[in-house]
């Protein structure tokens, strides 16, 4: 599934709360209990439109943790976030495409691709400073397997894993040879491609493993 590819990155959103800098928003700054359990969507919808906003000229890279959730409550703070299930893409596309009308961003969004079209979307996106919010799906059908993808930690060359997730949102940010570089959590990790593709075919399923497509609207 992985195809050859050179590295694309953009400039991605800093969030400093006094004390520590961190990539992107993280869930456990929301408000309630429901939302710190269920917000990575949320929180990556938000990432996503910061930093196009940012791209654009209209705000800055650098943001303090109450202007990021200000901006949260603006930008996706009307989703309905379903207790113990979160939210779905369907929902994420439809609120990016009402902030964007209301706010006079020129793109739309709809949820999802083919499995082969994952890595061309991400790199035209990254080309275009739009930062690709994906979805890690539950396992399907086995809703309460044990299986997650796995996030890695890099020093140098090498790669550790960290942290293991399922049925989470995150903010890529950057894609090199088999590997997507990710915000979660107000932290940076990577994602093995190999393991993204056997997690979306194999232990979940493409309607909702999947990426939140943009596109730039023709004038």
């Amino acid at each position: 599934m992985t195809t050859r590819q050179t590295k694309r990155t953009m400039q991605f959103l800093t969030v400093n709360d006094g004390e520590t800098s961190y990539y992107g928003g993280a869930q456990a700054w929301l408000p309630t209990k429901n939302s710190r359990r269920g917000g990575c969507g949320p929180i990556a919808l938000t990432n996503m439109l910061l930093s196009m906003e940012a791209a654009d000229g209209r705000r800055s890279f650098e943001l303090s943790r109450k202007e990021f959730l200000e901006a949260e409550q603006k930008m996706a703070g009307q989703i309905w976030i379903v207790p113990r299930f979160g939210v779905n893409g369907l929902a994420l596309a439809r609120r990016f495409n009402i902030y964007c009308r209301s706010h006079g961003l020129p793109f739309k969004a709809r949820w999802g691709t083919r499995p082969s079209r994952i890595e061309p979307e991400i790199t035209r996106m990254l080309e275009e400073n739009v930062p690709v919010l994906l979805g890690i799906g539950p396992t399907f059908p086995l809703y309460f397997s044990k299986t997650k993808l796995t996030f890695y930690r890099k020093t140098g060359e090498t790669y550790t894993p960290a942290v293991t997730t399922k049925a989470h949102f995150v903010t890529v940010t950057e894609l090199a040879p088999g590997w997507m570089t990710i915000s979660s959590w107000g932290r940076q990790y990577y994602i093995k491609l190999e393991e993204f593709y056997h997690f979306m075919c194999r232990k979940s399923i493409p309607l909702i493993t999947n990426i939140l497509i943009v596109k730039r609207k023709k004038r």
